[in-house]
């Protein structure tokens, strides 16, 4: 649902080692324009004709359509054998399998050797052995396991590229690259890191560009994204992969995840000389307070000069989120503020509202807490099952197992309806407004349409 549309890479790792152990393998990506489209009837008829196993691999924000439309889906074909993977189901299979009978296994984390020792169990038709294979979450009759977590691939190598020649590559004008996975940080909102045990595997380059250099000439790929947690963890490598392709003249572009504390001027003139035409920094917030609490490592003016470098050479995108449970609508004011800054001086800066991941340290503190909240504009794009006029079956499943879907809910803050309101204002009316380097003129806007400004002693600079 991303646009452009986007490589699933994950899930067709798991499709290329599955064919190289020998199993047939049908991919399809279910790929939709928006989550208005998404229907369980639709879905289930898409899989009319499927495999006597079905895995499918989802993120947290689609689970609980994926998991309605497999209610419908188990009715039409009780025989088959659904197994759940990916970022959305690792983090609640063992309250997934508890929940719904028509789930039969959940792969927690990464997939590629559990799913082909799940395969070899159900080959072989000993789903006892399932008790054997590290890293899942299974039903045997009324009981429920969950297997001790599965040893991270540190070579990274040994696994062949993802299986493209399952898709139509000609729809996709971006591809999705993995160098590395895993990241060390504790940034305490993030699943991520929690999910690969916070530890850094990678690639080697040369891996690297043979995967890139076979996807340019069969299939004429030229724009890339490597959506590792955090592309530049390792200076050298970053280093040996850009001089790689100065030095070949791959003739390609590519965007990647930056972290504020990890770069400086000379590594970013190396990677815009090799074609790097963008860089993520997840700045999270405009006040230290909160940087600090959520152990960002940096604080809102490193950000700003690191920024303000990056986009000497290329271009940024800065990613915020608002809502914390310990965010007052003064820190909310200032993450704006440093927001409508940032745009103005050329930055694409996105705002995001704090989602409840259940492996997130976060979550672990306040998860027995999460509100409902659900007025016009308190869900962000990744979230709209609560929307009114949207198809009410997802809606009430959401509502009907509150502890299996947390990231429809809230943390508890303070003041959040009038939070609410003011991040409204300032989407309706950031896009209609010439804004002038002044940050006084952020809080006269919002005053005027209905959001009393706060920080009015500090809203004259950023």
């Amino acid at each position: 649902m991303s646009h452009p549309p986007t490589v699933p890479a994950g899930p067709l790792y798991i499709a290329a080692v599955l064919e190289r152990e020998g199993y047939r393998v049908d991919f399809t990506d279910f790929s939709v324009k928006s989550y208005w489209d998404l229907d369980p009837l639709s879905f289930c008829s898409y899989l009319e004709n499927c495999n006597s196993v079905i895995g499918l691999s989802c993120m947290s924000d689609s689970l609980p359509f994926v998991i309605c439309a497999l209610r419908e889906l188990k009715r039409r074909h009780p025989g088959k054998t659904v197994v759940l993977g990916g970022a959305g189901p690792s983090g609640m299979a063992k309250k997934i399998l508890n929940n719904f009978p028509f789930v039969d296994i959940v792969v927690v984390g990464e997939g590629e050797r559990t799913i082909v020792e799940v395969m070899e169990c159900l080959t072989r038709g000993e789903k006892n052995d399932l008790k054997l294979v590290n890293g899942i979450c299974y039903r045997d009759g009324e009981e429920v396991w969950l297997t001790p977590p599965r040893e991270r691939i540190q070579n990274l190598d040994e696994l062949p590229f993802p299986l493209y020649e399952r898709i139509p590559m000609e729809k996709y004008p971006l591809v999705n690259i993995v160098f590395s996975r895993g990241c060390p940080y504790r940034c305490t909102f993030c699943d991520v890191a929690p999910i690969w045990g916070r530890a850094n595997y990678r690639r080697s380059v040369d891996s690297v560009v043979a995967e890139l250099r076979f996807l340019k000439e069969k299939y004429g790929k030229v724009d890339f994204e490597f959506t590792d947690e955090t592309f530049v963890l390792n200076r050298d490598d970053i280093f040996d992969f850009c001089e790689r392709f100065k030095r070949e003249r791959m003739g390609i572009q590519w965007a990647c995840t930056g972290r504020i504390n990890l770069m400086s001027q000379e590594l970013l003139a190396e990677m815009a000389s090799s074609g790097c035409k963008a860089i993520f920094y997840g700045v999270e917030s405009g006040s230290d307070m909160v940087l600090e609490k959520v152990k960002k490592d940096f604080s809102a003016q490193e950000a700003v000069e690191v920024i303000h470098t990056t986009l000497d050479y290329t271009g940024a995108v800065a990613s915020f989120i608002w809502g914390f449970p310990f965010e007052s609508k003064e820190d909310l004011l200032k993450t704006l503020l440093l927001m409508v800054y940032l745009s103005q001086i050329g930055v694409d800066a996105r705002l995001n509202r704090l989602t409840p991941f259940a492996l997130a340290p976060l979550y672990k503190e306040y998860g027995d807490h999460l509100i409902w909240f659900e007025e016009a504009y308190s869900f962000s794009g990744a979230d709209p099952f609560h929307a009114p006029g949207y198809r009410s079956e997802i809606g009430n499943f959401i509502r009907e197992f509150p502890s299996v879907f947390p990231e429809f809910r809230w943390f508890p803050t303070d003041l959040l309806r009038e939070k609410s309101r003011l991040v409204e204002s300032l989407d309706r009316h950031w896009p209609k407004v010439d804004w002038p380097v002044s940050c006084e003129s952020l809080a006269d806007v919002l005053e005027t349409h209905g959001s009393k400004p706060m920080l009015r002693e500090d809203t004259s600079t950023c």
